[in-house]
């Protein structure tokens, strides 16, 4: 899945999907270590009136992809993942 497909079927138009990758060069783990641990933050932002936004909104689901993406680097270092 990606932002333009749900189950194989599109859901945005690709004129219409917007991806935004920050870099934070300064930021503090929890924990006080900057060894190798990480972070990802994914806020997911759909325009009101947009007939896609119940077929898209389920961030559960949403997670569960990111967590998938995720699966290897989170099980060989530290990573922190969060949807809003």
């Amino acid at each position: 899945m990606t932002a333009l497909e749900v189950d194989g079927s599109p859901v945005f138009p690709p004129g219409g999907v917007r991806v935004r990758a920050i870099p934070c060069e300064e930021y503090c783990i929890a924990d006080g270590t900057l060894s190798d641990a990480g972070f990802v933050h994914r806020v997911l932002k759909i325009g009101a009136g947009r007939s896609e936004r119940r077929q898209a909104g389920d961030l559960h689901r949403l997670f569960d992809i990111m967590k998938a993406h995720f699966a290897h680097t989170y099980a060989n270092r530290g990573l922190a993942l969060s949807l809003d």
